[in-house]
């Protein structure tokens, strides 16, 4: 819901590999994980910018998506 319908984003792929990757080596850190993970998807798309606050990102997400997080996850 986030990607344009039909159209190839191989260095959102690449990323969220890396993203999983690393939630799974490190799960003690999931929460900051995600919260990178999910500022740099929504900056790359251009529904952020360098001023949206972290406090912000579950808000545009949700908003977005139309889908609820759970509300541990960022």
């Amino acid at each position: 819901r986030l990607l344009p319908q039909e159209q190839a984003e191989p260095d959102l792929f690449e990323r969220t590999l890396k993203f999983l990757t690393q939630v799974h080596k490190n799960p003690d850190n999931a929460h900051s994980i995600l919260t990178i993970y999910v500022r740099l998807v929504l900056d790359q798309l251009g529904y952020i910018d360098e001023h949206t606050k972290d406090a912000q990102l579950l808000g545009i997400f949700e908003t977005v998506t139309g889908e609820k997080l759970p509300l541990h996850s960022i």
